[in-house]
């Protein structure tokens, strides 16, 4: 639907933040990250993404392994903050993820995929 208003996915545009806010719309509620949509971003922002909730040195690891597996770890990371937090041992990792959007959704989540 957003790429209806855009065609640029990388950042929150004037159209697709105004009817965020208008429709009070927030995506995390209804939609967890799979792998099949997370396997359109290169592996260097897959691993930077990796780095982000679970911190740096995850995100060294998933620069160095194959873009399959980082897919298949963050694919499994939404599910399971999404199922059930309480199974993942950082809790701030489960905060963290059921938190993020893709920038274009904005949704004033400190986690964002940017350019």
């Amino acid at each position: 639907i957003v790429e209806t208003f855009t065609g640029h996915t990388q950042r929150e545009t004037l159209l697709v933040g105004l009817l965020r806010e208008e429709l009070n719309v927030s995506v995390r509620e209804h939609w967890t990250p799979g792998a099949e949509w997370l396997a359109g971003y290169r592996k260097s922002r897959l691993a930077e993404l990796v780095g982000e909730l679970r911190g740096p040195m995850y995100g060294s690891i998933a620069l160095k392994s194959p873009k399959t597996e980082v897919v298949q770890t963050l694919a499994e990371m939404f599910s399971k903050a999404a199922e059930s937090p309480e199974s993942i041992t950082d809790p701030g990792v489960a905060e963290r993820a059921n938190a993020w959007v893709p920038a274009i959704l904005g949704e004033g989540s400190k986690i964002m995929v940017g350019a």
